[in-house]
């Protein structure tokens, strides 16, 4: 199982005010169970923004925008389904750039890395908004 990273701001901002200063961090997924697709006007505008970039990944086969819990934590998960081995860990920084065009300061992005088994189970409660052709 991948662990997935979570994108957040630290406490104290440093620099501009308008800059976010993220990190990325990697946490392990503990008791994750998918609850439905998250979907509304704003997620729509996300999705749309990073099926660009999607395109642009040949490693990314399929991608899901999701409620979760992971270790008793409710969170919004970008799940990504891809054809290699390893995560691309070029990705995160790649996604929060997206991210942060769209979502205030506060919140965060946690982006898995999926499974076999995770996908099977994620695909009872959420549809794939990107999904790679044949012909990209």
């Amino acid at each position: 199982m991948w662990p997935f990273t979570r994108t957040k701001k630290p406490e104290e901002p440093v620099g501009k005010p308008d800059e976010r200063n993220k990190k990325v961090e990697e946490h392990p997924v503990s008791g994750l169970e998918f609850l439905y697709e998250q979907d509304g006007e704003t997620e729509r505008r996300l999705k749309g923004d990073l099926m660009g970039l999607l395109r642009q990944n040949a490693y990314v086969e399929r991608a899901y925008l999701a409620k979760a819990v992971n270790d008793g934590e409710e969170t919004v998960m970008l799940c990504l389904a891809t054809s290699a081995d390893a995560p691309d860990l070029r990705l995160p920084p790649q996604i929060d750039k997206i991210f942060t065009t769209i979502f205030s300061a506060k919140d965060h992005l946690d982006i898995l890395f999926l499974g076999e088994d995770q996908e099977a189970q994620l695909t009872q409660v959420c549809k794939p908004f990107y999904i790679r052709s044949i012909t990209q």
